[in-house]
């Protein structure tokens, strides 16, 4: 049995079956599914587009913060450091714009009947373990028919 974790899940991979485990501040998940109900594993590197969108409206922000009339009370109250909000503002723009250009690649395993489970393209290892038994799964099913 093998056994890693990725993104809050924990994967065990059996000669039979594959068992992901996630555990919440509340709540237990477990998925237990036998190779032959995994329909596929995706490679994928997804650019979070509403991440960048949201970079740059607080970079524009920041750079007009001066004209917003509905700010000019913060303005007033922090006056002799009124370059500080927009200053942080700004940085959150270039942080969330700069996390979302270097998108970690993930897999993600389809089970039939479910959502997609995303684990971290690190765990590549496991991934290539999940394909050969599967790929026993499905010689068996062949040799059966």
């Amino acid at each position: 049995m093998k056994t890693e974790k990725s993104a809050g899940w924990e994967i065990y991979v059996t000669n039979k079956r594959i068992i992901l485990k996630k555990h919440g501040i509340l709540t237990k998940k477990v998925i237990e599914a036998s190779y032959r109900y995994i329909s596929s594993i995706e490679y994928s590197k997804r650019i979070p587009i509403i991440q960048i969108v949201a970079g740059i409206v607080a970079i524009i922000m920041s750079l007009v913060w001066q004209e917003i009339p509905q700010l000019e009370p913060l303005n007033k109250l922090f006056a002799t450091a009124s370059w500080f909000f927009p200053l942080v503002i700004f940085v959150l723009g270039l942080v969330l714009i700069l996390d979302a250009l270097l998108v970690r690649p993930s897999y993600m395993i389809h089970i039939v009947g479910r959502e997609p489970i995303v684990v971290s393209a690190k765990l590549e290892g496991i991934i290539r373990t999940i394909r050969q038994y599967q790929e026993r799964v499905e010689a068996k099913i062949v040799e059966k028919d």
